[in-house]
């Protein structure tokens, strides 16, 4: 049935069948819908999808009974189309659970196609701070509704720059300008609300007293609804993340975060 399954979307059959599989298992009959729809897979597209592939394989452990939920033609063709060029592991493993997220007993319900656009949108640097951001969130201690306006006062997300290089891979000196790149672009999406990312010189009195640089977030609806979406839990109900403490799926996350209130005066880092 592999082999079946990768001529059916273009990949060569000698190309390799764990993350052929993986897709098979939640993709069933909608990979024939899309067909073969993609032309000439290049090696490293063909790698990208194979990955998101073995992620899936992964995250199920046994293949599916006869019958069970599959996803939408729709989620399929979007994930095959933008996979081929996810080559990070969180934009991979973020796409993995869109096809895991998607699955319905009919196998039209194609809710997950706008969830699925929002993730194979991220760039990298987008991509792994929605993850780490939702992470610190999720492990936070704080447990607050992000559907809940009132609540997100009790969710402010302190984490100082160092900790955002490390999630970035980049120089501390290179920091701010990559990670202003990536929460603005994510506020634009409504995935994250950002207050501050600078040094104790610019920061305003409200943020209290901090002696290194740091960046202030806090969540949204959107942003921990999409992160739910990754880790295959889909839904709504955005306070179900508080259930994914100490569950990570990849290696992104800050080595250094506060989750709390804001409390004027009182000192941070």
């Amino acid at each position: 049935m592999s082999l079946e399954l990768l001529s059916a979307i273009g990949i060569p059959a000698g190309a390799g069948t764990a993350g052929a599989v993986g897709i098979y298992w939640v993709a069933g009959p909608s990979i024939k819908a899309v067909g073969n729809a993609f032309g000439e897979w290049t090696t490293h597209r063909m790698n990208n999808v194979l990955r998101i592939g073995e992620r899936v394989q992964q995250r199920l452990g046994t293949a599916p009974a006869e019958g069970a939920p599959v996803v939408s033609p729709r989620v399929v063709f979007e994930v095959l189309t933008e996979g081929g060029w996810a080559s990070d592991e969180v934009q991979q493993e973020y796409l993995a659970g869109m096809l895991i997220s998607s699955r319905s007993a009919s196998g039209n319900d194609d809710t997950g196609v706008y969830y699925t656009k929002l993730a194979s949108g991220l760039t990298i640097s987008q991509a792994r701070m929605h993850h780490a951001i939702y992470s610190a969130l999720a492990n936070g201690g704080v447990e607050v509704d992000p559907g809940n306006t009132e609540d997100l006062g009790r969710a402010y997300i302190w984490v100082p720059l160092r900790a955002v290089a490390e999630v970035l891979g980049t120089s501390i000196e290179d920091a701010e300008d990559v990670a202003a790149h990536a929460v603005v672009t994510l506020r634009a999406q409504d995935l994250v609300e950002v207050l501050y990312l600078g040094g104790p010189e610019t920061a305003p009195q409200q943020l209290g007293r901090i002696s290194e640089p740091l960046m202030l977030v806090r969540p949204t609806t959107l942003g921990a609804a999409l992160y739910l979406w990754a880790y295959g839990v889909p839904g709504f109900d955005t306070r179900r993340i508080f259930e994914l403490a100490g569950v990570t799926l990849v290696d992104c996350t800050f080595s250094d975060s506060r989750v709390g209130p804001l409390v004027i005066g009182e000192p941070l880092y």
